[in-house]
């Protein structure tokens, strides 16, 4: 067996790209390390969702992540009975922040982890805080560029967008369901 994908795994650089990402990896906090654990799992399942189910069972299962917005409570009561309308200041959007990096990063360590598989675990992650959540789905807008991306996922928490794009998300692409 000579050269190919063992000869590779086994030169320098990778196992210093290897080493490197587990230097990064124990240097996280524990709640850090537990989250993203959590949200490897999250992908895992949504991949696994995504990937394995039938066609009419997966579509049933969007369509019901997609009807849940509002269906759920804030983490935390207090939050919400603040009188302060910004809801950058509060601590939901803080923890919101830290879910959706967790779950990027997770989605860079599973193959084929499409936005679509992202945006489903981050909803369903957000949804077991009582986070609620909206699962966007769109169409790209410009005619040339449906053969790049046919369709494209994002999620949303109190109209703004946390994983899968920024705000301009929807100048870019037409909603298909909101």
């Amino acid at each position: 067996m000579s050269g190919g994908r063992w000869t590779r795994m086994l030169e320098r650089p990778y196992w210093q790209r290897r080493r490197r990402e587990f230097g990064r990896f124990v240097a996280w906090s524990a709640w850090e390390r537990a989250l993203f654990a959590e949200a490897l799992g999250w992908v895992g399942a949504a991949h696994t969702a995504v990937h394995r189910l039938p066609a009419a069972r997966l579509s049933r299962l969007v369509t019901r992540a997609m009807a849940h917005v509002g269906s759920t409570q804030p983490a935390r009561s207090e939050s919400s009975s603040s009188t302060s309308s910004e809801s950058s200041s509060s601590p939901s959007s803080e923890q919101v922040r830290l879910i959706a990096g967790a779950i990027e990063r997770a989605g860079r360590r599973v193959p084929r982890a499409t936005c679509l598989v992202r945006a489903l675990a981050a909803h369903w992650m957000l949804r077991s805080r009582g986070i609620a959540s909206e699962l966007v789905l769109g169409v790209p807008l410009a005619p040339g560029s449906f053969r790049e991306a046919p369709a494209h996922a994002w999620l949303e928490v109190d109209g703004k967008v946390v994983l899968g794009g920024d705000d301009e998300v929807d100048e870019q692409f037409a909603r298909l369901r909101r």
